[in-house]
């Protein structure tokens, strides 16, 4: 069997052309291999600083919360829901850096809606809300609005 020099692709030995890159196989032209470059964009290093901002600060509230549940400041049933509402409030703070740096929603807005629906969950745990379902479901449909307002042209 012959190959198509080019590409690889299996011709017949009588094929003028290759039938999947159209290189002339009549002609006596020598291919070379040419390695293309890939050119990576990378993001700024800000980027990584709110990664350690955010990481660091779920770090201090597991730690302020294991302290304050060490001495008895807080009752065993509440650690759940005020941990993921103090991770809400850390995401949403972050979405407010996000639409502060760049003026408007599109970098922050995923970091709002978690933040949101985790400190709407936390706080349904953490303060025994049995219908805390019900203020997810207003939270999101307010945030769904607030979206739409926000790209309007």
């Amino acid at each position: 069997m012959s190959y198509c020099p080019k590409c690889g692709n299996e011709v017949k030995e009588d094929d003028e052309y290759c039938s999947k890159c159209r290189t002339n196989l009549k002609s006596n032209v020598s291919y070379r291999k040419v390695n293309r470059r890939i050119n990576f964009e990378w993001k700024d290093h800000d980027e990584d600083q709110y990664g350690a901002l955010i990481g660091g600060g779920v770090v201090i509230w597991l730690g302020a919360l294991l302290l304050l549940q060490t001495q008895g400041l807080l009752g065993g049933g509440d650690f759940g829901g005020l941990f993921l509402l103090g991770i809400g409030v850390i995401l949403v703070l972050r979405g407010f850096i996000a639409y502060q740096q760049t003026g408007g929603y599109d970098e922050g807005f995923g970091y709002l809606a978690g933040g949101g629906i985790l400190m709407l969950i936390g706080a349904g745990l953490a303060y025994n809300i049995r219908d805390w379902w019900a203020f997810l479901l207003i939270g999101l449909g307010l945030l769904i609005v607030g979206r739409g307002l926000t790209n309007r042209k």
